[in-house]
């Protein structure tokens, strides 16, 4: 589901018609959901569909080509305190259980995270036990739900006790640790089958005067290896990978011309609040990086090109 357009997030949440994109055919529709009049989006899965919360706190799972629905317990016995009509908490979901359960994650609370999961029919919200570790980006793939911590990626295992022994577990030990402190971020994402993580750096180097005075940003891509247990490097088999702070995407350039093959693209908001943003792109074979799509106005020029619109849908 996409913004763009008249579609801003200033029209949400009850503005009804969405524009969905398939990022594997290229093709665009609209859709009207009427929900939307009664409901805002409380996330939109990576498998494509809408988790829909009503102002009680009732939600709902939807798939808005067909209209299938499947009711969920409410959120109010869970600690979403943010998640209401027009707010966009917790901060991902997704399917596990080949498709028979939600995920619910929230982060960034002072008592820890929030990670809770359920299925049509449940009276409520089963809570993970382990939740110390602070997942920082999460997907569903394969039927389970991964996230990375500083050194590993994680897997929520729902195996034990029909789930009510639900917990954390590492499901490989990531080559190069994050380094908070310099900015490093890391992102799991698909790509023909694999799961794959994007490990983007920012490091310091030397200007012309011989003082750290500049910063460097590099990307290196890693296959999970799921039956070793660890990440090992990785090629990105010709894809362009849209990473953000919710979700990241692979698409292939033969869909979408005008994108780059073999490239990370990321965007970045500029420090003053209204000034827009830019995506800055780094190229996986050389190293080499560029900076484009710089706006000046938070009212971005229309219609919206796919890097755009792209790097919009993964910032959430």
């Amino acid at each position: 589901m996409l913004l763009g357009g008249e579609l801003t997030a200033a029209g949400a949440p009850h503005c009804t018609r969405r524009r969905f994109l398939n990022v594997s055919t290229g093709q665009c529709v609209q859709v009207q959901i009427p929900e939307l009049h009664d409901h805002g989006v409380l996330r939109s899965s990576t498998e494509g569909l809408l988790l829909l919360v009503a102002t009680g706190g009732a939600v709902r799972l939807l798939n808005p080509l067909t209209r299938q629905a499947a009711e969920l317990p409410p959120i109010t016995g869970l600690d979403f305190t943010h998640a209401h009509i027009g707010q966009v908490s917790p901060n991902n979901a997704g399917l596990v259980d080949d498709g028979r359960r939600v995920v619910l994650y929230d982060y960034g609370r002072e008592e820890g995270s929030i990670l809770a999961f359920a299925k049509p029919g449940d009276e409520r919200w089963v809570l993970v036990k382990a939740t110390n570790d602070l997942l920082r980006h999460t997907v569903s793939f394969a039927g389970r739900f991964y996230g990375v911590t500083l050194d590993s990626v994680m897997v929520v295992d729902t195996t034990a006790g029909g789930g009510e022994d639900a917990k954390l577990a590492m499901a490989a030990k990531l080559a190069t640790p994050i380094r908070q402190m310099m900015n490093d971020t890391a992102h799991l994402v698909e790509i023909a089958g694999k799961l794959m993580l994007v490990h983007r750096k920012m490091r310091c180097v030397r200007g012309a005067g011989g003082e750290y005075n500049d910063f460097k940003r590099t990307c290196k891509l890693y296959r999970v290896n799921l039956a070793t247990g660890k990440a090992t490097p990785a090629a990105a088999r010709g894809r362009a990978i849209f990473v953000g702070r919710r979700r990241s995407l692979a698409v292939s350039p033969q869909v979408f011309p005008s994108l780059s093959t073999n490239t990370v693209y990321a965007a970045r908001d500029f420090d003053v609040p209204g000034s827009g943003r830019e995506i800055c792109t780094y190229h996986l074979r050389d190293g080499g990086t560029e900076t484009f799509n710089c706006h000046e106005s938070s009212l971005l020029p229309h219609p919206w090109s796919i890097a755009d619109c792209l790097t919009a849908y993964v910032r959430g």
